[in-house]
């Protein structure tokens, strides 16, 4: 699925940035840097297809455009960044949720006092 995007983004070309001034801001590639390192900590931890895709996605738009600097990927980068953001946020959101979950179980034979 991820090298079938590539190849379509391949086939139909990234726009040529010679001469011209791209009309969308250039990529943060710190905020590339950023939301791969999370989500490589991830996996680390966690086996989730979805997940590696985007990684996949991402990090060949970013392959891209250095081996071919005359074109703009930048449009691909940012949708493969905003992608993959979502998803991070989204597992992180979770496992914050099952955190927050696992904290307000009463914990067995454990009698609460009502005067605090």
């Amino acid at each position: 699925m991820a090298i079938g995007l590539l190849a379509q983004t391949w086939e139909l070309g990234a726009s040529p940035s010679i001469g011209k001034e791209s009309i969308m801001p250039t990529v943060d590639m710190s905020r590339v840097t950023e939301i791969l390192e999370v989500a490589r900590t991830i996996l680390r931890h966690n086996r989730d297809h979805d997940l590696v895709q985007r990684v996949f996605v991402l990090q060949g738009y970013v392959q891209l455009s250095r081996m071919h600097p005359d074109r703009n990927y930048d449009d691909f980068i940012g949708r493969a960044l905003d992608e993959l953001t979502a998803q991070v946020h989204s597992y992180l959101h979770g496992e914050t949720a099952e955190m927050n979950r696992q904290y307000v179980l009463p914990i067995p034979g454990l009698k609460l006092s009502q005067s605090i």
